[in-house]
């Protein structure tokens, strides 16, 4: 049998077995049979001493049982390119507020019973509806010196007032635009040289209205809140709502809303008196912003030609609330409505600040400016000042109506010792 390899054996036995099995089994036995012989001979390749039939196996290793490697192989590495970020869907501008019931949006006529919705309109309270997730450490200002860029990281806007086909106050062939331009650039430069990030709401002889320049500014502060809100968790639609707001009042740059006088303009969520919701979520997330400040530069004007010297005006709490429920009576319904609840979260401690710290720089420069009547500083109700909810003053240069001040206002000297005080004042409201 030595001679013989085992496969030999395996067909000699398998011959005996078939004449036993066809002599004493049914076919269907042998049947059977046969396919469990069948399978037994196949297996015999794979029986140690045989020669292994497998074409991949390593012959260095035949015969051996090896370690599995505790590494496995890495798959090939596949290329992919990183996944676009995606562009947020288009927001539209919010829905206009409804008048009331019955009456036009380009209705002139007087507001009927200005009392009653003067009593019913209610107020918002004096709290903020967002969380604090923008608001700066003001702390880390106190004390710079003035030679060390102190107001870097503070932003200031600076409006130069009318523009264009809007002269603003006219004296001889002087107009207000060219000088309120003038010093606004002037003033620019000085901030910048303090450190600050400056933005114009123009910078040449264009006509920019009352709400495109609400719009610049607001939209200014959203895109820098934009990604601080995301990054809070917080929904972020009605932040992109209102840049959806902004954009459509800086496009186009007509604020007017009663049509005796020509092509109605837009608004948006301002129209009227008061806030609404959503405008009240504009207010509170401007109130946070208090590393950015707003400064208006006009100059006056006066049928008395003896009224003379520096003001400072902005909208205080109870100054606005007064003065909208006194425009009721006063106003047609096309510029009042809708009548929305009050707004109380303006700082007029802030505002306050700023404004004296202007009025007295101004002076120690430009003493010629000094108020007469020494009541420099005073409430107002203008457009920016109350829909801009910033640390913001209305600064109006003199009295272009008044030739002393005239001269000041038109002289180049003279105007860059004003920008230099109303700049020093920045630094002395962040560093003091």
């Amino acid at each position: 049998m030595a001679k013989f390899g085992k496969q030999t054996v395996v067909i000699l036995c398998y011959n005996t077995a078939m004449k036993k099995i066809l002599q004493r089994a049914p076919k269907i036995v042998f049947i059977i049979f046969f396919l469990v012989m069948l399978m037994i001979i196949s297996s015999c390749g794979n029986l140690p001493g045989l020669p292994n039939t497998d074409p991949s196996a390593s012959p260095t290793n035949h015969g051996k049982i090896t370690a599995t490697s505790s590494i496995t192989a890495s798959p090939t590495a596949v290329r992919t390119e990183p996944s676009p970020t995606p562009t947020p869907t288009p927001v539209p501008a919010p829905t206009l507020q409804d008048f009331p019931e019955g009456i036009p949006r380009d209705s002139t006529d007087p507001v009927a019973e200005p009392e009653r919705i003067a009593n019913e309109r209610g107020g918002w309270p004096a709290e903020s509806s967002l969380h604090d997730f923008y608001a700066a450490e003001l702390s880390q200002y106190r004390g710079r010196a003035e030679d060390a860029s102190p107001l870097k990281g503070i932003t200031v806007i600076v409006d130069p007032g009318h523009g264009g086909k809007d002269p603003g106050a006219i004296a001889g062939d002087c107009t207000e635009k060219v000088s309120n331009l003038q010093i606004s650039l002037l003033l620019a430069e000085r901030l910048r040289t303090y450190g600050a990030e400056v933005l114009l709401t123009r910078t040449e002889d264009e006509y920019v209205s009352l709400y495109k320049r609400i719009g610049l500014g607001s939209m200014f502060i959203a895109e820098r809140a934009l990604p601080r809100l995301a990054e809070s968790g917080a929904d972020t639609f009605w932040l992109r709502q209102l840049q959806a707001d902004y954009q459509k009042m800086i496009e186009v740059n007509n604020d007017n809303v009663d049509p005796r006088r020509g092509e109605i303009g837009y608004r948006g969520q301002a129209q009227g008196i008061g806030v609404n919701e959503l405008w009240r979520k504009h207010m509170d997330l401007q109130r946070l912003a208090n590393d950015v400040l707003w400064l208006s530069i006009h100059s006056n004007s006066s049928l008395n030609t003896d009224i003379r010297g520096l003001k400072l005006f902005f909208n205080t709490n109870r100054g606005t609330v007064d003065l909208e429920n006194r425009m009721l009576t006063k106003e047609p319904n096309c510029e009042i409505l809708p009548a929305n609840p009050s707004y109380h979260l303006y700082d007029d401690a802030a505002r306050n600040r700023l404004a004296q710290f202007i009025y007295a720089e101004v002076i120690a420069l430009v003493p010629e400016l000094k108020d007469p009547a020494d009541n420099p500083v005073l409430s107002g109700n203008y457009a920016f000042t109350r829909e801009i909810n910033l640390t913001s003053v209305l600064v109006e240069i003199g009295f272009m109506s008044n030739p002393e001040d005239l001269k000041i206002i038109i002289d180049p000297a003279k105007q860059a010792k004003v920008a230099e005080g109303i700049a020093r004042a920045v630094y002395k409201h962040y560093t003091q």
